[in-house]
């Protein structure tokens, strides 16, 4: 009984948001890593499109407005699709001589960006789950 209130619902889309970021942050921990690897090729976690298709956003549910004053919008379902790591197309970075294709101006401003969504999340997760300790009468 207490699985299916964190599986399929609101918990369960905030923590697979969470794993993809998270998933990215390992990413751009990884290109800061290799910046002197000569060759090595910068990787990048676009689960955002991913999860956009898993929740019906790209032709699938719809949300069903009952009063005019609703917002549009697409449905909230979770999905199943897992973040992928692909190597970041070529010519999208400039590549050096050493034939390397990491810019830690970039993978900074990424790193900063995915902190403040993950942290921006876990705030929501907290509260999500505060508010499922005061529905069944306790305070998480």
């Amino acid at each position: 009984m207490i699985g299916r209130i964190f599986d399929g619902g609101e918990v369960d889309l905030l923590r697979r948001a969470m794993d993809g970021l998270s998933a990215r942050q390992q990413a751009i921990a990884e290109n800061i890593a290799n910046i002197d690897t000569p060759g090595y090729q910068r990787k990048d976690v676009p689960f955002e499109a991913a999860l956009r298709a898993s929740l019906g956003q790209d032709g699938g549910l719809s949300l069903e407005r009952t009063s005019p004053m609703h917002l549009a919008g697409a449905a909230q379902a979770p999905g199943g699709v897992p973040p992928a790591v692909p190597e970041a197309t070529p010519g999208a970075h400039a590549r050096r001589n050493d034939g390397n294709t990491v810019d830690i101006d970039t993978e900074m401003t990424a790193m900063v960006e995915t902190t403040v969504r993950y942290s921006a999340l876990g705030q929501l997760a907290s509260m999500k789950l505060r508010e499922l300790g005061d529905i069944i009468g306790r305070t998480v």
